[in-house]
């Protein structure tokens, strides 16, 4: 996607946008424990971004990067929980526009959350099907750990940090196995589908782990509809499922999602009355 200056400018008017020092660096701890932003753009230029510049912010949902990074530092991203989009954009400097990947953003960021990999930044093979090789072997072995592989309890000493849901190791797992089956999701999301090794294994994933597929889609609500459409046009809906995702999506704010799953079950199951389901 191409995006022209005043778009551009548009943008950056909307997110944050970070101080630069010695002309091309986002200093260290940058940004790092804001409570309010939810967008951050840097710069285009900018080649080197300091250590955990924009970590512990847990608002933040999106950051625009530009390829002329050439130095990440340690955990710039660290504990940002909700970023959802990583978006790499180039610039055209003889026609003062900007190409922007759109298929990448979401994957993008998990690979920055989930792999840990110092090879994520290169971006030299980010707009080609070499990266989303890539993205598929680090998927593949990151859904391949155990749970509760990096828990690490926060315990300060009182009794309320014990009862703390993020240092229960349970709840720890619970909330990995969402975030390996929503990863898979995104990954099915995106314009090209994985190999067929690779789609074999991810599907056999939300088929293990179906109830965890359904609370990322829960959990996601301005994107809850997509990603129901996802997981049925990838048939993870079998007929015994139908009810128990009647009375997920039972909120009325779900009213598309259960709209949906009961025209699905008309389609596909038809040996029960459609009726049936308005009594959940």
């Amino acid at each position: 996607m191409l995006v022209n200056e005043k778009q551009f400018n548009d943008k950056m008017n909307k997110g944050l946008v970070p101080d630069i020092v010695n002309d091309n660096e986002i200093p260290k701890k940058a940004v790092l424990g804001n409570r309010n932003v939810d967008m951050i753009i840097v710069p285009y230029g900018v080649k080197e971004i300091g250590d955990w510049a924009f970590a512990h912010c847990p608002m933040l949902k999106e950051i625009w990067l530009p390829d002329t990074v050439e130095k990440y530092g340690r955990d710039i991203f660290l504990d940002d929980d909700k970023l959802e989009k990583i978006v790499v954009y180039s610039k055209q400097e003889t026609e003062q526009l900007y190409y922007v990947n759109e298929d990448m953003p979401e994957l993008f960021a998990i690979a920055v959350k989930c792999f840990e990999k110092s090879e994520t930044y290169r971006f030299s093979n980010l707009f080609d099907e070499s990266w989303l090789k890539w993205f598929d072997s680090n998927l593949s072995d990151y859904i391949d750990e155990p749970d509760e592989t990096g828990f690490n309890p926060f315990l300060a000493g009182g009794e309320e940090d014990y009862e703390d849901p993020e240092n229960d190791i349970e709840y720890y797992k619970k909330k990995q196995r969402e975030r390996k089956c929503g990863a898979i999701l995104k990954r099915l999301k995106s314009a090209k589908e994985p190999s067929v090794s690779y789609m074999e294994k991810y599907k056999a994933h939300i088929n293990k782990h179906k109830s965890d597929a359904i609370r990322f889609i829960l959990d996601n609500k301005q994107e809850s509809f997509n990603y129901l459409k996802i997981y049925a046009e990838h048939d993870f809906i079998e007929e015994k499922d139908i009810p128990s995702l009647l009375e997920s999506f039972s909120d009325e704010s779900y009213i598309d999602n259960k709209a949906y799953i009961i025209k699905y079950k008309e389609q596909h199951f038809k040996n029960k009355n459609i009726w049936d389901d308005f009594k959940l």
